[in-house]
């Protein structure tokens, strides 16, 4: 194992211990909280975007309450499906009630049936996030496969999704590591470069 690896095994055990020591309700209120900055996602994508969420497991932070809020502003949701031969992530459209199958990994995704998407907007799960766009994921890369392949393809932000707490000084980073565009926290959404909150008025 190389010394980056090494650093990010370590890293990825620390950093779960320290999300999954976050109470369930502040957890909970978490994703409400996030719902509130759908706005800002807005801001930052094209108009009837395509926003490509996921389905939180062990202790991420649901994502369903921003999901609403986001399809009532005229976004389409798709979700990440695993494609087992070549190891990456595609994305399916989904829309609420639509079903959902479990993969070999125990992860909810869209049917075979469901219409592939280009996702403008990619909301991404992590265990830590640093203030230059690193990301530390599982350890797979499917999301750093399918998101440089996304990225040939045509213009996408990435979005992280995550606790403040889950913030570091410096996330190890190899050649093959996608970075992040944004953050979004319960405190709101920023850019990577300047940490700028994004606000924007939809009064008028």
């Amino acid at each position: 194992m190389s010394d980056i690896r090494q650093l990010k095994a370590e890293l990825r055990i620390n950093m779960m211990r320290r999300r999954e020591s976050i109470p369930a309700r502040c957890r909970f209120l978490a994703s409400k909280k996030l719902a509130t900055y759908a706005c800002s996602l807005i801001c930052i994508a094209p108009k009837r975007a395509v926003f490509s969420s996921y389905r939180a497991i062990k202790s991420e932070i649901c994502t369903l309450p921003l999901e609403l809020v986001l399809t009532n502003l005229d976004a389409s949701i798709a979700l990440p499906v695993i494609v087992r031969e070549e190891s990456y992530i595609v994305f399916k459209l989904w829309e609420k009630g639509c079903p959902l199958s479990l993969n070999k990994w125990d992860l909810l995704e869209p049917t075979e049936s469901a219409l592939l998407a280009l996702p403008d907007v990619i909301i991404l799960p992590l265990l830590a996030f640093d203030n230059a766009g690193g990301r530390l994921g599982y350890g797979g890369g499917f999301y750093d496969r399918g998101l440089k392949l996304l990225r040939s393809k045509k213009s996408v932000t990435a979005v992280g999704l995550a606790y403040e707490e889950q913030e570091v000084d410096v996330v190890p980073q190899e050649s093959c590591d996608q970075k992040l565009d944004y953050i979004l926290t319960p405190i709101g959404l920023r850019a990577i470069k300047g940490h700028r909150t994004i606000q924007c008025d939809f009064s008028s």
